[in-house]
């Protein structure tokens, strides 16, 4: 299992990073007040732009999930992230919904002689090629489970949802 482990600043170029692809190709989601999306109105808009693209370009759909301005910021502990097997990640992120791709969870303090004491926070995360298979950029998780990590409650209120057209 492979682990990266970052601290404050180190976290920001992920972060930081904003849509390579943003623009007049993206389809904003709500989450409505029962809790479900606004499926109709996202279906609309992705038809919508369909016609809009040329037959000879290749892409995708690609749904990204950011949280909202005041958790969407490098965490400010130890950051750790876990490389597992998708079933074991599986596993240890099981929720009442569908399976998902990665999870956060708080650690105890972390103690190195170096940087001594700080708050910890685990994300668990399947290899890049699960992420493919599901249309997910590694990067936008990270950035989703961090906002975890930061103190977003996990119905994830105030979600900056989308789906964006990625070229190949």
């Amino acid at each position: 299992m492979k682990r990266l482990v970052l601290t404050g600043v180190a976290a920001l170029s992920v972060l930081g990073a904003s849509a390579a692809h943003a623009g007049e190709r993206e389809c904003p989601a709500r989450q409505l007040a029962d809790g479900h999306w606004n499926e109709t109105e996202v279906h609309e808009c992705m038809a919508r732009i369909n016609g809009t693209i040329e037959p000879h370009e290749t892409g995708h759909w690609l749904w990204k999930n950011f949280p909202p301005p005041e958790f969407d910021k490098p965490y400010e502990g130890v950051l750790v992230i876990e490389i597992w097997p998708h079933v074991d990640v599986q596993e240890i992120c099981k929720s009442n919904g569908p399976p998902p791709y990665a999870c956060s969870v708080h650690a105890k303090d972390f103690k190195d002689p170096q940087i001594g004491t700080r708050p910890a926070c685990i994300i668990f995360m399947p290899p890049d090629d699960i992420f493919e298979q599901y249309r997910q950029d590694p990067k936008d998780v990270i950035r989703h489970e961090t906002g975890h990590c930061n103190g977003w409650p996990p119905d994830h209120p105030n979600a900056r949802a989308k789906f964006e057209w990625v070229k190949k």
